[in-house]
């Protein structure tokens, strides 16, 4: 079984290939959330979400997933959830790399997920 941190990369390194793995890992340590064990690889980071667009902000009431991978049958957005260091009211982030932006408010996808 490949461990959920070589998902990610290979994810990243499709998706994002302009950005190095090693550079969004680091910005994830520096300015966000990052945990990783053999079955789970997620990170994202606190911004301000306006209703339509994305902001960095030091008044965040989002969190924005950039990566969230699973090797095993862990539900990784849980897994995010778990390690964020508070809840905001507003989960974000886009699904393999789709415009779309995929929007939850922290309750709702916290019951949704099993919290």
């Amino acid at each position: 079984m490949q461990p959920a941190w070589q998902i990610a990369k290979q994810w990243h390194e499709k998706y994002i290939p302009e950005q190095p793995f090693s550079e969004a890992v680091v910005n994830c340590l520096k300015e966000g959330v990052l945990y990783s064990s053999p079955e789970i690889f997620v990170c994202g980071r606190e911004v301000l979400w306006d209703g339509e667009t994305v902001y960095m902000s030091n008044h965040p009431n989002a969190w924005f997933v950039h990566m969230a991978a699973s090797s095993g049958h862990t539900n990784p957005v849980k897994a995010f959830m778990q390690a964020a260091t508070k809840p905001r009211r507003w989960v974000l982030w886009h699904r393999r790399n789709e415009d779309r932006l995929r929007v939850f408010k922290w309750e709702t996808l916290a019951r949704k997920v099993g919290l």
